[in-house]
């Protein structure tokens, strides 16, 4: 299992940054890789990739302006936990946290290589972009 942890501020209020990161639907914007996210039910969400795969999802934690949390359901064991907290009234630090399991000698060598680790920089730079803070990662 590979955990990543990565954290960005936010120049906005908390509520602002926990509407814009529970809104799945919207993470095609910022998350590389994700072409579609839909609901499917109460917790539960289809992901699809931008090579066409799909997975299941199931929100596991969410606390208005606190966290929000998910992970996959099935044959892989990825999770990801977003904590917010509000340093001032403008401006908001968020805590990522990325728990994924490598399958396969291809995803074993990106491992190694630290791909998730700059993907989940990357990720957390176009989200900051996406919901107004300045553009970048701090880290």
């Amino acid at each position: 299992m590979n955990r990543v942890e990565k954290t960005v501020e936010i120049d906005q209020p908390v509520d602002v940054v926990y509407a814009a990161w529970s809104r799945f639907e919207d993470f095609p914007a910022f998350l590389e890789g994700v072409s579609a996210v839909e609901r499917q039910s109460d917790g539960r969400l289809r992901w699809t990739s931008k090579d066409g795969t799909t997975v299941e999802v199931e929100v596991i934690e969410q606390v208005p302006d606190e966290v929000v949390a998910w992970r996959t359901v099935g044959d892989t064991t990825d999770s990801w936990r977003a904590s917010l907290i509000a340093l001032s009234l403008r401006r908001t630090r968020v805590d990522l946290e990325v728990e994924h399991e490598p399958h396969g000698i291809v995803e074993r060598a990106a491992d190694a290589l630290g791909v998730l680790e700059r993907r989940v920089e990357g990720d957390l730079a176009r989200f900051k972009a996406h919901v107004g803070g300045t553009s970048g990662h701090d880290s």
